[in-house]
């Protein structure tokens, strides 16, 4: 069994539409390989209960449900201390549709743009880490 079976969480420990400041730092321990001790799952359920965070379909730390598999997520990579970065995509999923680009530049941002069947793309900013 790999460490990051035991450390990852696999669904958010909160619900839909949220996810606790404890399961983002399992992930980011995890991915890291640092193993979980039972102290540390103890600790991100009490994060988990105190500090929220509001999500959007196609974050790196979630795996995506059935129901978004149809749609297309584009990321950019990190900014880092400010540094700007874009992603492009298309504004529907049609093989005609305009392309789209989305920019971050603040502080360990990035871009993304979510793309579902029979509505127009979505996009924005994300908080990332590094």
């Amino acid at each position: 069994m790999s460490v990051m079976g035991q450390g990852a969480p696999q669904q958010p420990a909160v619900g839909p539409g949220e996810i606790g400041l404890g399961t983002v730092i399992r992930y980011l321990t995890a991915r890291l390989h640092i193993p979980a001790c039972s102290g540390c799952l103890m600790r991100a359920e009490a994060l988990d209960r105190r500090v929220r965070f509001r999500i959007r379909p196609g974050r790196r730390f979630l795996r995506r449900s059935a129901a978004a598999g149809d749609c297309w997520y584009f990321q950019s990579r990190c900014t880092g201390f400010g540094s700007r970065q874009c992603v492009s995509g298309p504004a529907r999923q049609e093989p005609d549709a305009e392309i789209i680009e989305q920019c971050c530049g603040g502080w360990f941002q990035y871009a993304w743009i979510e793309v579902c069947p029979g509505e127009q793309a979505r996009s924005g900013c994300g908080f990332c880490f590094w």
